[in-house]
């Protein structure tokens, strides 16, 4: 900023004019444009706020009804603003009508008072209300949003506090399944937003226990390994397993038994011992034949 200020003559209403008329020319331009610069128009806003349906219709109607006379707008402008201002599920409004009757101002103002409309019958939003339950894919925070509208529009004459209520109760009934419900009733939630903690923590866990039990189980397997291995590598190891497979292919197959089986009981051949003679008639006459103590004990199938 430029440091020329007014002299003491002009405040004090001293200054001859024609001596004011110089001190005028030798004003800095900047300091005089900025005295003179006149006031900028304001600009009114173009567009209307966005509309989701989580606040009530009536009230959207009214801001557009005042929008509408700021701008000066025409009821097909109107109709335009409307529709460029519509967001998330309210837009699925315009589905319902024809692809003409997206201009008429009427007509789309018929069909949202209908759908968003909180002056319709409150017992039967009451009774909506009160059925309401979680709608597949619906996140937590989704259906709490949801669930503060609706209570809006079934509970107008109701204190805040009340709906606030009503909304924590229903949210509660309407998760799912059963054992997040089961959870959030033994927990007791206070509030809307504690039960919603609770149940946004118990989906998260039960997300983080099934994907652990989708994991392929994996056996730990403990090998011994000696001092004198410990240090030896993979390409070690593999050559001694190679080595060790050599020498038991090289080793001669076991030969087969020579001769007739022998009894075990009496030493004779063409039985054996469960068939010896022997043994019955000890069995009869314990005191006749004793077991003979040459002959190893067994099956009498050649294996002890």
């Amino acid at each position: 900023m430029s440091d020329w200020q007014a002299p003491e003559e002009w405040t004090r209403g001293e200054l001859k004019p024609e001596r004011a008329a110089q001190r005028f020319r030798d004003e800095p331009a900047m300091e005089r444009g900025r005295r003179e610069k006149p006031m900028v128009e304001r600009r009114l806003p173009t567009k209307l706020p966005s509309f989701d349906g989580t606040s009530s219709w009536e009230t959207f109607n009214a801001q557009m009804g005042v929008m509408e006379k700021l701008c000066g707008w025409t009821p097909e402008e109107k109709a335009q603003q409307l529709t460029l201002a519509l967001r998330e599920e309210v837009q699925m409004v315009l589905l319902n009508l024809a692809q003409e009757e997206w201009g008429d101002l009427n007509a789309l103002s018929a069909a949202l008072q209908r759908r968003f409309s909180s002056m319709g019958d409150e017992e039967l939003l009451q009774a909506r209300f009160r059925r309401r339950v979680r709608s597949p894919g619906e996140s937590l925070a989704k259906l709490a949003n949801n669930l503060k509208r609706e209570a809006r529009h079934a509970y107008t004459d109701s204190p805040a506090r009340e709906q606030e209520e009503q909304v924590r109760f229903q949210f509660v009934e309407a998760v799912g399944p059963r054992e997040l419900r089961k959870h959030l009733r033994l927990s007791k939630p206070r509030s809307l937003q504690e039960a919603f903690q609770l149940a946004q923590e118990w989906e998260d866990i039960s997300k983080e226990e099934d994907e652990h039990r989708s994991r392929p189980a994996v056996r730990a397997t403990e090998v011994e390994v000696g001092p004198e291995q410990s240090g030896l590598g993979l390409a070690e190891v593999m050559e001694e397993i190679v080595a060790i497979r050599k020498a038991m292919a090289a080793r001669p197959p076991p030969s087969p038994q020579s001769g007739p089986r022998l009894c075990w009981e009496c030493g004779q051949p063409g039985h054996i011992r469960v068939d010896c003679w022997r043994r019955w008639r000890r069995a009869d006459h314990p005191a006749v034949l004793a077991p003979n103590p040459a002959q190893p004990a067994g099956n009498g199938t050649g294996s002890a």
